[in-house]
């Protein structure tokens, strides 16, 4: 399996966290074996890891899922050590 991120900026992330003060990333998982993105687990879950920007350090940071209708799911979020955030998921977009 392979994954990549990637910044995005949408107007529908703005409009639904209510600023413009947030850091947001397309995330997807590769299957190679199935030759396809992996978009839903049905009883697993995977440990993403990300690193916080400079911008970011030091601060509050929750992580949401905004759903194509504009609406959020939030994720419990842990700092490790000081530049990484970490989060599971069963889903991707």
């Amino acid at each position: 399996m392979q994954g990549s991120t990637k910044k995005v900026e949408k107007e529908i992330i703005k409009n639904t966290l209510g600023t413009d003060k947030y850091e947001a990333y397309d995330i997807s998982l590769y299957s190679n074996a199935k030759q396809t993105n992996i978009t839903k687990l049905e009883n697993s879950k995977f440990e993403v890891s990300l690193p916080i920007p400079e911008s970011l350090k030091g601060k509050d940071i929750t992580v949401y899922y905004i759903t194509d209708a504009g609406e959020k799911e939030e994720h419990t979020a842990t700092i490790k050590g000081d530049d990484m955030l970490t989060f599971e998921t069963n889903h991707f977009s």
